[in-house]
């Protein structure tokens, strides 16, 4: 009981500060303000539930006609654990159709060319969302729309514009139109539409005879800490808990911005490692000791050993700080690399600053060494993702953070085009990485070769 009790101290810890994250990240990002219909959904998330196994849960599907899925559309993640299920489901299902709020309704001839193999996914994709089928954010609507071509299931686009009320109207109104005897209706929404608080009033009419499946409920998440998987909210309202919230947020900055190409959580350590080993080489050094910890915030593992007494408690007050405002950092003398991004170009920054600052254990950072730094390790990670082009955010430019970024930004990018020019530009800039100052005047001297090279 004593064990059980102090776990469950601990993942009430851990859950909490991923919720504290969620709340800075949402104001950090500028979301949108939300609406007294999402404000009531939120609040109808946060319940108790009841585990389920996943084969109970097909059970519940077993019975019934319709299948209403709630996912993030630019989630990957999502729409991958959709697929999962329906694989299984499809045994058992009568002739399937999608009807889906994901597409506007005027995309629906070109949806059908896709279906039938006239369009590619990426030309539809551009047409409709004027996005592509390479974004990491698309990846799911990707695999989806191949599996539903192959398994030739007709799919209606229902529209995406309007109120939410609105909108709930004219799915409600498409699902009784083509709802028959001999078909099962997928329904693929936002995880909005199937909060217990609209499920009664929004689907009248059908409500009994169909299953209704979240996969993007923080709030339930977070209120029943305990638990893994699949949760019962309500006689046929079910929700999926193993994934992040903060990826939905991470995720959305990465589609608004469209900084550069975006990695998956599952092989952000992998990648990671990949482009130490190629920036210390491309630079002529050896690899530095692989880092002790690698922390992201996508995983519960991490932030319980941010929690944990592994480290000083003002490192952990650093990387608190930096997680809050969505910042990387390199904490060389512990060999701990923190990622708060998924950002390619960003990622391969911090490699460049574990490769630079591997040697150093006890220096204090000043202003002029920070703006070399990150000056060199913008360059490094041009050699990873070349066509790397940070636009900065105002709403990022706070204080002293500010001024050593944008300095380091604009002489890293000015190095890149250099690098880009010649062997003798390159070897120049090489001879600046090799250098590795020990205090701000010697850091000033480098500031100047590197601002004479551009």
């Amino acid at each position: 009981m004593r064990k059980r009790n102090q776990k469950a101290i601990q993942m009430r810890k851990i859950f909490e500060l991923e919720r504290q994250l969620w709340r800075y990240w949402h104001n950090f990002y500028g979301m949108y303000e939300a609406t007294s219909y999402e404000r009531k959904a939120r609040k109808s998330f946060s319940q108790n539930g009841i585990k389920l196994p996943k084969n109970q849960l097909e059970s519940f599907a077993r019975s019934s006609s319709t299948f209403v899925f709630g996912d993030n559309r630019l989630v990957p993640e999502d729409q991958e654990m959709m697929l999962q299920i329906l694989r299984q489901w499809i045994r058992f299902c009568k002739k399937l159709i999608l009807i889906t709020d994901r597409f506007p309704k005027s995309s629906q001839s070109l949806l059908n060319r896709l279906l039938r193999g006239e369009v590619s996914t990426n030309d539809f994709l551009k047409n409709v969302f004027e996005t592509s089928s390479g974004l990491y954010t698309e990846k799911g609507v990707v695999q989806l729309l191949e599996w539903v071509r192959k398994q030739r299931i007709k799919v209606i686009a229902c529209g995406t514009s309007g109120s939410l009320e609105g909108q709930d109207l004219r799915l409600i109104q498409t699902i009784l139109k083509y709802k028959n005897p001999n078909s099962t209706i997928w329904v693929w929404t936002g995880s909005i539409r199937v909060a217990p608080c609209h499920l009664p009033s929004s689907f009248r009419g059908f409500n009994e005879n169909a299953l209704f499946l979240s996969l993007d409920s923080p709030e339930t998440r977070w209120h029943n800490f305990m638990s893994k998987g699949f949760l019962r909210l309500g006689s046929n309202c079910f929700v999926y808990l193993n994934r992040s919230p903060l990826l939905s947020l991470e995720l959305f900055r990465a589609w608004r911005t469209k900084d550069g190409p975006v990695l998956s959580p599952s092989h952000l350590k992998t990648r990671l490692f990949d482009f130490i080993s190629e920036i210390a080489q491309i630079a002529g050094e050896p690899a530095p000791p692989k880092p002790m910890k690698v922390l992201h915030p996508f995983e519960t593992a991490s932030l319980k050993w941010i929690l944990s007494g592994s480290i000083s408690k003002s490192v952990r007050s650093f990387i608190y700080e930096r997680l809050k405002r969505a910042e990387s950092a390199v904490v060389p003398q512990y060999r701990i690399i923190l990622l708060s991004t998924l950002d390619m170009g960003h990622v391969a920054e911090e490699a460049a600053h574990y490769c630079h600052l591997a040697s150093y254990h006890k220096c204090r950072f000043g202003p002029i060494f920070s703006v070399v730094e990150e000056a060199l390790a913008y360059l490094a990670s041009t050699w990873i993702v070349p066509g790397r082009n940070e636009r900065w955010s105002e709403k990022r430019d706070v204080s002293s953070w500010k001024t050593v970024h944008k300095l380091g930004y604009s002489l890293g990018k000015k190095l890149s085009q250099e690098w880009k020019k010649s062997k003798k530009a390159r070897s120049m800039i090489l001879e600046c990485w090799r250098i590795r100052p020990k205090n701000e005047k010697e850091a000033g001297l480098l500031w100047q070769e590197m601002k004479a090279i551009v």
